[in-house]
């Protein structure tokens, strides 16, 4: 360690505007302070990059084979003393063990951001066993809701004093002046008076952007209320959602607009926020939109239920459930005094179970735990590799 600062080695298949990136950020962020970080991807994205490029190394490893990786990682951790390896998906969880094989001294972790996925062709027993392989040479696996610990522990039930929660959080957010939020909603020629939903995601299968375009599409028919949907992010769905709002005929009421890192402002501008994604472990989008007192709907899956307090702080629906989606969306559409209500619980929610600070403490705390251990390993291997 250098000047008892940790030195940490963050590994990522791919760096997207998301949920893995975002906690990378805020750790390094709030963090370094009291520890030193690495970041290694192992495919090259322009998405999100700005953030780092000036404040930590980058290393990227795209278009090399897993043996490859390996090899370049075991040379970065003997040359640079990395102490901790924190991998945020399951490819890189596989390739921080084989490392770890190599520096006995050196920590693994594993931040599961959702259910990992099997690789390539894995089958199910595969998979099993991978897992099982991996968590041996891990310290903690760290889950980001208890929905995802809990499906975990149903795998590797003999380990759960590894498999930990730790929530995703978020800044917890004041007002900005009524100027902004009025600017943003004139450039989309909306008045005072008209409703704004929100939805921040990366448009892809898995946020089920298509069922929402459809159940507003749904809505206009039944809907006298003047409302906009706003869909904030980029990504391989972007024109097949747009082709479908042009066949829905609903072009006026639907507005895709690529993420421009000021996410913030537009959260000011919406009135009510959704979400109705396939699966969410602990939904950064969600909380940030509670962290400015809006009101949710979600779908009920994965953690969200632990976010979303179902009459409390927004609605949650079966999933794909366009029926009900609609009807709970009207509710709010028509009722500013729920909105408002839903809208400042949700924002104590957030203060009470997700402030940021919050987060980075825990995972602090998780980190410092290792110290003494690592004073007392040996360093010899790493001298030996030199």
């Amino acid at each position: 360690m250098n000047s008892g600062k940790l030195k940490i080695l963050h590994l990522t298949s791919v760096f997207e505007v998301g949920g893995q990136q975002r906690l990378i950020s805020d750790l390094v962020r709030y963090d370094s302070s009291f520890n030193v970080h690495y970041l290694a991807i192992l495919r090259r994205s322009t998405e999100a990059l700005a953030f780092f490029e000036k404040e930590i190394q980058v290393l990227f490893y795209e278009g090399l084979s897993d043996n490859e990786i390996i090899d370049r990682l075991k040379n970065f951790v003997a040359e640079n003393s990395i102490d901790i390896l924190l991998a945020h998906n399951r490819h890189t969880w596989d390739v921080a063990t084989e490392v770890r094989k190599y520096f006995p001294e050196v920590s693994v972790y594993m931040i599961a951001h959702s259910l990992d996925g099997k690789r390539y062709n894995e089958s199910d027993s595969e998979r099993e066993l991978k897992i099982r392989s991996n968590i041996t040479f891990t310290e903690k696996l760290i889950c980001t809701s208890d929905f995802v610990k809990e499906e975990h522990l149903k795998l590797i039930p003999e380990q759960k004093e590894k498999i930990i929660r730790i929530y995703n959080g978020v800044e917890v957010f004041r007002s900005q002046a009524y100027s902004l939020r009025k600017s943003i909603r004139n450039s989309f020629g909306m008045n005072d008076d008209s409703i704004l939903l929100g939805m921040v995601a990366r448009l892809a299968k898995i946020k089920n952007q298509e069922f929402l375009i459809e159940a507003i599409s749904d809505l206009i028919k039944t809907c006298e209320k003047s409302f906009k949907l706003l869909i904030i992010g980029d990504g391989p769905e972007r024109e097949h959602l747009l082709l479908k709002t042009r066949e829905l005929a609903i072009d006026d009421y639907v507005i895709i607009k690529e993420n421009n890192f000021s996410i913030n402002n537009y959260y000011e501008a919406f009135d009510i926020f959704v979400n109705c994604s396939l699966f969410e472990s602990c939904s950064l989008a969600i909380l940030e939109a509670m962290s400015h007192a809006l009101p949710v709907i979600a779908s009920d899956v994965g953690g969200n239920g632990e976010i979303v307090l179902n009459d409390k702080t927004g609605f949650l629906f079966p999933l794909n459930n366009k029926k009900e989606f609609v009807e709970k969306l009207k509710m709010l559409l028509y009722d500013q005094k729920l909105r408002t209500k839903f809208g400042n619980n949700g924002r104590d929610n957030i203060i009470e179970k997700f402030d940021i600070q919050n987060t980075v403490q825990e995972y602090q705390w998780l980190f410092n735990s290792c110290r003494e251990q690592i004073v007392e390993k040996a360093r010899e291997v790493r001298k030996e590799l030199l």
